[in-house]
């Protein structure tokens, strides 16, 4: 084998029915310079079987064993592990392009970029989600006054999930660049990449699509979450603490705000409207109304200048600004059932 340029880590627990997709994909790479870390998060439905099996097969796949900690303390356990130039996080119920690797490998070549950020096909659809910028190679300036307000503003059109990224390991060594638990922040990678964003020097934007990224009923993203409200009360913390220990507060704030009044309307709602035997509409109006009336929202919302929106965004911004939440909280739950 040669030098290895890629570590691919793959955090699995009990994803038995995705496990050999995903593989299949990874073993699939008409390349001899990477690596495969299996890390089994505890999993208890055969899978850290699986991945032994093909940890003793191929000599470049290795398989670590860890107590259940989540997504992000499995990501972190790889990268302690991990040998490659750069690293690729990839989830085990996704799978990558058969050219993947050649492809980044390509865009790699000559600059040598601490990011490079690729599009993804979003399954069982078919869709193809590209970024609302432009290929090419970014340096630090343009990284701080367009890539970064672009992902924290536009986060759909400029995704920031690991696995839409390859990451130089040395540029994440050298600036001490982990994952925060998801149990305490909801979007780990969200915090993840504000922090990668703030200390790259260059990141390198390609429009191939090389992920396949499979949403499914049932997964992290697709259930009820009861603490997600906390949670992103937590990484709205977190992402300020971020920002002002890289000098950048006063840079960010008024972004960093009006992202999370989004991320109160446009995630946390459609998830207290996901109605399950344990909570109803009911419960979860109260919870939205908690949080629309909590002093870190309300704080938001004064903040946030939404005067050159589009109308229809300007009356949801005018009801969450004037606290008359259930018309807000009604219409997606309609809309959702229809």
């Amino acid at each position: 084998m040669s030098e290895v340029r890629f570590s691919l880590i793959v955090p699995i627990y009990n994803v038995k029915p995705f496990l050999d997709r995903c593989m299949d994909s990874l073993l699939s790479q008409q390349r001899d310079d990477y690596e495969i870390i299996l890390v089994d998060d505890g999993s208890t439905d055969g899978c850290a079987e699986m991945a032994d099996a093909y940890a003793a097969k191929y000599s470049f796949v290795s398989c670590v064993h860890k107590e259940n900690g989540g997504l992000s303390s499995a990501r972190n356990k790889g990268l302690e592990f991990a040998k490659g130039e750069y690293v690729f996080f990839i989830d085990s119920d996704d799978w990558i392009d058969e050219n993947a690797l050649s492809v980044l490998a390509e865009s790699v070549q000559h600059e040598r970029p601490d990011v490079v950020k690729f599009d993804y096909t979003r399954m069982p659809a078919g869709e193809k989600i590209s970024s609302c910028v432009n290929d090419g190679l970014y340096g630090k300036e343009e990284i701080l006054d367009f890539l970064l307000p672009k992902a924290l503003e536009k986060t759909g059109e400029f995704i920031f999930s690991a696995w839409s990224y390859i990451y130089r390991r040395d540029f994440l060594e050298k600036n001490s660049l982990i994952f925060i638990s998801e149990r305490l922040i909801g979007s780990e990678d969200y915090q993840f990449n504000a922090n990668v964003f703030l200390h790259a020097n260059s990141i390198m934007v390609i429009s191939e699509a090389l992920y396949y990224y499979d949403y499914r009923e049932g997964s992290l993203t697709a259930r009820y979450r009861p603490k997600l409200i906390g949670q992103y009360q937590t990484l709205q913390e977190e992402l300020i603490r971020t920002c002002e220990a890289a000098g950048m507060l006063d840079r960010y704030k008024s972004i960093l705000m009006k992202a999370y009044v989004w991320r109160c309307f446009s995630t946390c709602i459609p998830n207290e409207i996901t109605i399950t035997e344990e909570h109803s509409f009911w419960v979860g109006y109260i919870n939205c109304k908690k949080m629309f009336s909590s002093k870190m929202f309300r704080e938001a919302i004064n903040s946030v200048d939404y005067s050159q929106e589009p109308p229809k965004i300007r009356v949801r911004y005018d009801l969450m600004k004037k606290n008359l939440i259930f018309p807000l909280v009604y219409s997606q739950y309609k809309s959702k059932r229809k």
